[in-house]
C-alpha cells in the first residue's frame, strides 16, 4: 500500500474521490479552505490538516483537484506551500484541468528538489467521481505512474498513460474541447427538431439508433438537460474556464480553433446570464431562447 496520502481540495469532484479512496483504505490526510468538506472527511477516518504545507510534511503522495492553473500553482509552489515541506522521492499528483504550460513549471520547480510529479487530469463528470469511475489521463515519468496505479485505480476505472509531463493535461484539453462544441451542436440539433415539429422523444429514439449519437447526449443531456436539470455536475463557468486554458494553449501551437473560440464565447453568455453556477448543459437554453421553443421538461 502507498504510504500517508494527502488530498488538498475538496469540492464538487474531489470530495466524492477523496472518499472513495478511504474505501480502498489509503491513509489519507486533507485539506480545503472550507472546513465543511474537511469535517465531513474526517468522521470517515480521515485525517484533517490545517494548511497544504502541513499535508506535504505529513503524506508521501499528495493529491491536488483545484479549479485553475493559478490555485495549483499557489498550492504547489508559492509560500506556505507543498514544495516546502514535501521530501525528496514523494510524487505530487495534480488532477486538476490546468494549462499544460503551468502543469510543466510545477513540474521542473518540484524537480529541483527531487520531487516527483504527475498531470492526471479526469473525465466523466461528478457521477464518475462519486463511483469510482473516472478516466484518468496521466502524464509524467512512465515509472512514477506505474508505481501509483493502485492509487489511481481507487478513484478511476480507465487510466491512460499520455506521454511525458504536460500530455495527460493536454489530453484532457482536447476532452473538454470536444464536450464544449458537443454540447452546442447538440442543443442547436434538438432544437431545431422540436421547432420543426418532431417531438423530443421521437428525436431521441431515432438519434440514439443513428450514427449522430453521441456518448454526451445519452450520458449528459438525456439524463439530466432534457429532464430539465441543470444542477451542476461539470459547471459552465469551469467549461468557460477550460475552453479558455484551451485556445490560450492553441494559440501558443499556431493552431485555430474555429469551433472551439465560438464555444467559449456561448459559455461566456451564459456566465453573463447568471448562469455559471449551473451544468453546461445549460447551454440549450440559449438556443431555446433564440428560437422561442421549449425543448425539454421544465420540471
Amino acid at each position: 500500500m502507498i504510504g500517508p496520502v494527502g488530498f488538498i481540495g475538496l469540492g464538487i469532484m474531489g470530495k466524492p474521490m477523496a472518499k472513495n479512496l478511504l474505501k480502498a483504505g489509503f491513509d489519507l490526510v486533507v485539506y480545503d479552505i472550507r472546513e465543511e468538506p474537511v469535517e465531513e472527511l474526517s468522521a470517515l477516518g480521515a485525517k484533517a490538516a490545517t494548511s497544504c504545507r502541513e499535508v506535504g510534511a505529513r503524506a508521501e503522495t499528495v493529491i491536488t483537484m483545484l479549479p485553475a492553473s493559478a490555485d495549483v500553482e499557489a498550492v504547489a509552489t508559492g509560500p506556505g506551500s507543498l514544495i516546502e515541506a514535501m521530501a525528496p522521492g514523494s510524487t505530487l499528483i495534480d488532477m486538476s484541468t490546468i494549462e499544460p504550460p503551468a502543469t510543466r513549471r510545477v513540474s521542473a520547480a518540484l524537480a529541483a528538489r527531487k520531487i516527483e510529479m504527475l498531470d492526471a487530469p479526469v473525465s466523466r463528470g461528478e457521477p464518475a467521481a462519486i463511483a469510482g469511475s473516472l478516466v484518468i489521463m496521466v502524464g509524467g515519468n512512465q515509472s512514477v505512474y506505474e508505481a501509483h496505479l493502485p492509487l489511481l485505480k481507487g478513484m478511476g476505472t480507465d487510466i491512460f498513460y499520455c506521454g511525458a509531463s504536460g500530455t495527460g493535461s493536454v489530453v484532457k484539453l482536447v476532452n473538454n474541447l470536444l464536450i464544449g462544441i458537443i454540447s452546442q451542436a447538440i442543443s442547436e440539433a434538438v432544437v431545431f427538431g422540436v421547432k420543426g415539429g418532431a417531438t423530443l422523444e421521437t428525436i431521441l429514439e431515432v438519434i440514439g439508433a443513428s450514427s449522430g449519437n453521441s456518448w454526451l447526449l445519452q450520458n449528459f443531456f438525456v439524463n439530466k438537460a432534457f429532464k430539465g436539470d441543470f444542477e451542476a455536475g461539470f459547471m459552465v463557468e469551469l467549461m468557460h474556464k477550460d475552453l479558455g486554458l484551451v485556445l490560450s494553449t492553441a494559440s501558443a501551437l499556431g493552431v485555430p480553433l474555429f469551433h472551439g473560440a465560438l464555444s467559449r464565447e456561448q459559455f461566456g453568455v451564459l456566465k453573463a446570464k447568471g448562469l455559471g453556477k449551473k451544468d453546461f448543459t445549460a447551454a440549450i437554453t440559449l438556443v431555446e431562447q433564440a428560437a422561442g421553443v421549449t425543448a425539454r421538461s421544465a420540471s
